[in-house]
């Protein structure tokens, strides 16, 4: 399936509102909008923000879980933490040093629980639409062998410098148990197979436009950057798994400049299971 892509800006959001493995706040961010910066408009292409490929208003109903904070987490300092370690290629493992100086507090309360709680196994992306207020949203998003995404994502909204609230995203409180029940290793076995001949005919079949050729990929199975067409800014694979759906995806997001010189984007989604 492809899909069109949907620019939105991670807010911190009062209302989060999880689909697959995406989140987004409620607020869309028009990328084409003549007052975006440059800069800001770099920061949504490099994947800083998430890219979202549909929206159902039903999802507002949906229960999702939240963390009850017996007492106030405080990082003063949120602003500083996003300044020193924010990386804008990519979401990214947690360091040691922001962990014990900003994050120890936060990865305690998940803890006490959700004992399988392990932060290697999870990669953090911040956002900070708020600077002079110190508000943003921390996003721990669980990984399978670093090999496979999940939609188990906790979201830790700020506000002020204060933690507001802590929600477990994505998974819907009545599949939590799902979480526990799911056969990684054959998720991973089945994302390892995704490679060579099969993913390139996979790919191919989907869409060619935005390749020069058939010879999509390079020897360690990742997109060719040197045969993606030239309107092409960026591009992103991930492999997702959704607790919800059960289902094992390949997608690839492509942002591409227009005729107009405005941006657009598409997903291209394959089903692994």
């Amino acid at each position: 399936m492809k899909k069109k892509i949907i620019f939105t800006f991670i807010l911190c959001s009062i209302l989060v509102i999880p689909l697959g493995a995406n989140y987004f706040a409620s607020v869309k961010y028009d990328l084409n909008q003549a007052n975006i910066l440059e800069e800001d408009k770099e920061d949504l292409l490099m994947g800083r923000h998430h890219l979202v490929t549909e929206y159902k208003e039903d999802e507002t109903s949906k229960k999702y879980a939240s963390i009850s904070l017996k007492n106030k987490i405080n990082i003063p300092a949120y602003k500083t933490m996003v300044k020193e370690h924010s990386s804008k290629k990519q979401t990214r493992n947690l360091n040691e040093i922001e962990k014990e100086k900003y994050l120890s507090d936060i990865i305690k309360v998940i803890k006490e629980s959700d004992a399988s709680f392990d932060e290697k196994d999870y990669k953090i992306e911040y956002s900070l639409p708020n600077e002079e207020e110190n508000t943003g949203t921390i996003f721990l998003t669980y990984y399978i062998d670093n090999l496979v995404e999940t939609n188990k994502v906790y979201l830790v909204e700020i506000v002020n410098g204060v933690v507001e609230n802590i929600t477990l995203g994505g998974v819907l409180e009545e599949n939590i148990k799902e979480i526990s029940s799911t056969d990684n290793e054959e998720l991973k076995e089945i994302a390892s197979e995704f490679a060579g001949a099969k993913k390139e005919k996979a790919i191919i079949e989907k869409s060619t436009e935005f390749f020069k050729t058939n010879e999509i990929l390079n020897k360690d199975n990742t997109i060719r950057k040197d045969n993606l067409t030239e309107e092409v800014v960026n591009s992103k694979e991930q492999i997702i798994y959704d607790y919800n759906s059960k289902k094992l995806q390949y997608v690839l997001s492509i942002v591409y400049k227009t005729p107009t010189n405005t941006y657009d984007g598409e997903a291209i989604e394959i089903d692994l299971n």
